[in-house]
């Protein structure tokens, strides 16, 4: 079994190889963490109907058993949130490849644009798990650039539940049993 820095280690070697970033970057830690968000985001095509039962049973026999009941961890409100960011990432098809996690929570928006865009109104992400995934990492007074970074850290609801998707994403056994 994989130990838990290993675990974080691979989802973020796996997040950083995407963007096509190597050990040597010189990005700033806080941009270097937005861009490894951003590679919450593998385009691969998902089965019709992934089945969730299916999904946890591959990713507690590999490499993502740690982050599989990552929500558990979390008790009332906090645990709600987590749950709920998963069941609209799942439900909205919004890491599919179609739109990404990081396109300003699944909408439009590209992550430099969604790091300037205005917390409300017009211009504000708009994607289907915005609102919920914002609540999730800490609320609506955080900045665009919060959210991402919080999108690698599993302490928070959102993150937990964040990381569990994108380990998915990233696991090739889980992969497309998952629905990525």
């Amino acid at each position: 079994m994989i130990s838990p820095a290993g675990l974080q280690k691979l989802i973020l070697a796996g997040a950083l190889l995407a963007l096509g970033f190597s050990s040597c970057s010189k990005k700033e830690p806080e941009k270097l963490a937005v861009a490894s968000a951003s590679a919450a985001v593998a385009v691969v095509s998902a089965p019709a109907t992934p089945s969730p039962a299916a999904c946890l049973a591959c990713e507690q026999k590999g490499v993502c058993a740690e982050l599989s009941d990552g929500c558990s961890k979390f008790e009332g409100d906090a645990r709600a949130q987590c749950e709920a960011v998963q069941q609209c990432i799942n439900t909205s098809n919004c890491a599919d490849g179609a739109k990404t996690l990081t396109s300003c929570y699944c909408g439009e928006l590209g992550t430099s644009a969604c790091i300037e865009a205005p917390l409300t109104g017009a211009g504000a992400p708009a994607g289907p798990c915005a609102e919920v995934i914002r609540k999730a990492m800490g609320g609506a007074d955080l900045k665009h650039s919060q959210v991402l970074t919080r999108y690698l850290k599993p302490e928070h609801p959102g993150g937990a539940a964040i990381a569990r998707l994108n380990c998915d994403k990233v696991d090739p056994a889980c992969t497309a049993v998952c629905g990525f």
